[in-house]
């Protein structure tokens, strides 16, 4: 049998502890000034909301680590990162 809540309903959300790191690592690392918050896209950069469905998660480590032509020159460079930083943050771009 299923408990029920008492109070309010409110779906209880509960984030991935890679994708809360990632989605610091984003912020920090001002990705957000170009493509948006939570990847919505902005004039400067393409949004990278569904990236998942283009790319998966080694094709987006390793367009995060060598960028295309394209993408540096829009302003990307290269990120040097912990392998475990870098994981987070794929994971939150995949979460979007």
């Amino acid at each position: 049998e299923l408990a029920s809540s008492s109070g309010p309903a409110s779906p209880a959300v509960t984030i991935d502890p890679a994708i809360a790191q990632g989605m610091q690592i984003y912020q920090a690392q001002s990705c957000n000034a170009c493509h948006g918050d939570a990847g919505a896209g902005t004039a400067a950069a393409p949004k990278l909301a569904g990236i998942h469905g283009k790319f998966d998660a080694e094709q987006l480590t390793k367009l995060l680590k060598a960028p295309t032509d394209k993408m540096v020159g829009g302003g990307m460079a290269p990120l040097d990162m912990q392998p475990d930083s870098l994981k987070a943050l794929v994971s939150y771009l995949e979460s979007l």
